[in-house]
């Protein structure tokens, strides 16, 4: 998986904030040939599933630190991560047990006037291959605590998130998106409180779209999980 760094180009200093920490003021640049920071304990700014507690303690274990809330300038958050659900088996339909082809989930991309709410969940150095197989279509990129906006009890260590695309003007046929998720994704932002609620609720699901019911496979029951007949229940 790319892994990059986004750190903020020479510009001027007496810029207001939004506009010191904007996307156009960042870089992506590759960490391969320098040191692989993926061995260091680090924050990780969830905005998705991740949020969830349950859903993040699946992966990275028990927080040893709370998580903090915070909104992370020059991103922006969108239904635009595209995962082929008959090869995951992440998903099964809730009426006829079979697998929906395509799923869309949210992800982040790069928009200098935007901000996305999220919050910053502490991960091990042994937990990050784990983090990077789930978000397996994901770019793992280092984030400025400046776009962060600097928040108290970050330690000092590093802050990752995990970059997507900008949405497309059209999804392919078959695409869904999971109601659990939606379901998971509202409870989550709904206990962070204001305004990190209402800044999610303000990114509208794409009326293109269908939202259907299904259930979420867990990791260990996946491949079984794949072995199931397509979805057919909206064809």
């Amino acid at each position: 998986m790319p892994v990059g760094e986004v750190s903020p180009v020479e510009g001027d200093q007496d810029n207001e904030r939004l506009k010191l920490c904007s996307a156009r003021q960042y870089t992506l640049a590759s960490m391969n040939e320098k040191v692989d920071l993926r061995n260091d304990d680090a924050w990780l700014f969830a905005y998705g599933s991740l949020v969830d507690p349950d859903s993040c303690e699946r992966t990275v274990g028990k927080a040893l630190h709370a998580p903090i809330p915070v909104m992370a300038l020059g991103l922006r958050r969108g239904w635009t991560a595209l995962s082929d659900n008959s090869q995951d088996g992440r998903y099964v339909c809730d009426t006829c047990g079979g697998l929906p082809q395509l799923t869309l989930s949210v992800g982040i991309w790069l928009e200098a006037s935007s901000h996305c709410a999220g919050v910053l969940v502490w991960v091990g150095a042994d937990k990050w291959d784990a983090l990077d197989e789930r978000e397996t279509g994901y770019e793992r990129v280092r984030l400025s605590a400046d776009a962060l906006g600097d928040p108290r009890g970050m330690r000092g260590a590093g802050v990752w998130t995990y970059l997507g695309v900008p949405p497309r003007a059209e999804w392919p046929e078959g695409t869904i998106i999971s109601a659990s998720y939606v379901a998971r994704l509202a409870t989550a932002f709904n206990a962070l409180g204001s305004p990190f609620h209402e800044s999610y609720q303000g990114e509208l699901l794409p009326s293109s779209v269908p939202v259907q019911q299904t259930k979420l496979v867990l990791p260990a029951d996946r491949a079984q999980a794949r072995t199931h007949p397509p979805c057919r229940c909206r064809i």
